[in-house]
């Protein structure tokens, strides 16, 4: 009745085991995946999203941020805290070359200032 009990024991063990391994490895993998789907869109996004030169001789003094997305084709980068309740707002946007990119100002929702590095 011993061997029994024993034999149980460690079959129930050896079973509890594998499947609490079986689940946290699946779980891990799930995670993994994931993760590499978010750096994948990320890189994806990036490479849609270069700003060129005719794009840049396009923005003008006055304009809106509406509008300036709309030629850019995306959302600039705040480069100041969104959080901040100044009436001036300053967005970047990468060119395709490395460390290019253009800067422009909002003062009260205008375009009063623009800037580029690097453009071709």
């Amino acid at each position: 009745m011993g061997n029994t009990k024993k034999v149980m024991f460690n079959s129930t063990f050896v079973l509890f085991t594998c499947l609490s391994v079986g689940l946290l490895a699946g779980c891990r993998i799930e995670t993994h995946t994931e993760e590499t789907k978010v750096e994948e869109t990320k890189g994806e996004e990036q490479k849609g999203n270069f700003v060129t030169l005719e794009q840049y001789d396009l923005l003008e003094k006055g304009m809106s941020y509406e509008e300036v997305t709309d030629i850019l084709g995306a959302s600039g980068k705040p480069m100041m805290d969104e959080s901040d309740e100044s009436t001036t707002k300053v967005y970047a946007w990468d060119g395709e070359q490395t460390k290019s990119f253009i800067s422009v100002t909002f003062k009260n929702g205008k375009l009063t200032t623009k800037e580029q590095f690097g453009i071709n």
